[in-house]
């Protein structure tokens, strides 16, 4: 869990989650390196010891790219487009990033991550911010978001072949963003998030199977703003 909006400023706050299958104690989180640029909306994707971090917002969108090593930050080449509550997906050295905003609208655009720089990938069909993803660079779906227009949640579906998105007619049951999502293209959960026919966050879990969407069990309570990788 890296960088968001504390009490009254920006964070760069790190922590890791650990637990241990060999001794019965409670799992616990233990302090990270701080990420080097405190921001908000970013978008992330890798393992503990191998994680990276692109874009988000401090006074404005930034472009800035971190890799972690499971011990410290370290600053790599950034994004060709600055935006804030971009989504990605994938590994340290092969990854992808989608949508966001990066001034007043959301993009389509799509940038994919060797390890050391950028390049341009295949651009979105619905231009979006704030969506969930799950999957590799290669094999890659993005959920919902928010788009104007409609200047909603929305609950579209598309699919990464490592060159272009294309769409899935089956969308999420529940139009929201600001969720999260885990998994595989073909093996995916989607959970929380802020819908439209609610103030609140949502409680509602779906499962994909790489082409439809299926009730799973809701979490303990509704939530939105979350991110998981």
């Amino acid at each position: 869990s890296m960088g968001g909006y504390g009490a009254s400023s920006y964070v760069g706050t790190s922590e890791e989650f650990t637990t241990s299958a060999n001794i019965i104690t409670a799992a616990a989180w233990a302090s990270g390196g701080a990420i080097n640029t405190a921001r908000r909306a970013v978008g992330g994707c890798g393992l503990q010891d191998a994680a990276l971090i692109a874009g988000g917002e401090v006074s404005g969108v930034v472009a800035d790219t971190e890799e972690y090593n499971g011990t410290s930050w370290s600053e790599q080449n950034n994004l060709s487009t600055a935006r804030q509550a971009l989504s990605g997906f994938g590994i340290q050295t092969s990854a992808v990033f989608c949508g966001g905003n990066p001034s007043s609208s959301q993009t389509n655009a799509t940038e994919e991550y060797n390890g050391s720089s950028f390049s341009g990938g295949g651009n979105l069909n619905t231009a979006r911010q704030a969506g969930a993803t799950a999957g590799i660079e290669t094999a890659g779906v993005v959920f919902g978001g928010y788009a104007n227009p409609p200047d909603s949640a929305i609950t579209n579906t598309e699919e990464y072949n490592g060159s272009a998105w294309s769409n899935n007619p089956n969308g999420l049951s529940t139009a929201r963003y600001q969720f999260s999502a885990c998994g595989t293209q073909t093996a995916a959960l989607a959970f929380g998030g802020y819908p439209n026919s609610s103030p609140y966050g949502s409680n509602a879990t779906e499962e994909y199977d790489g082409s439809s969407f299926s009730s799973g069990g809701n979490l303990p309570q509704g939530i939105y703003g979350n991110v998981s990788s």
